[in-house]
């Protein structure tokens, strides 16, 4: 396993909240990642996004921490 690829998808499940109220969700997720990965972090994430958008997930969704429309903390 590739710590730095393990690194975004935990990033990239992180900056979108709307996914942690379904834990299966972010299993598939993770899965869809893993059998993308190959491709790169770029196309790996499309993937993911391609899931997210199957399941009904409305929210933005946003790329990682690096994503310029992530909102940012106020403190």
């Amino acid at each position: 396993m590739d710590d730095r690829s393990e690194r975004k998808i935990i990033d990239f499940l992180a900056c979108n909240p709307s996914l942690d109220g379904d834990d299966n969700l972010q299993w598939i997720i993770r899965r869809e990642y893993w059998s993308n990965c190959h491709g790169g972090h770029t196309d790996a994430l499309e993937a993911c996004i391609q899931i997210i958008s199957k399941a009904g997930i409305a929210g933005p969704v946003y790329k990682g921490l690096d994503d310029p429309k992530r909102p940012r903390s106020s403190r």
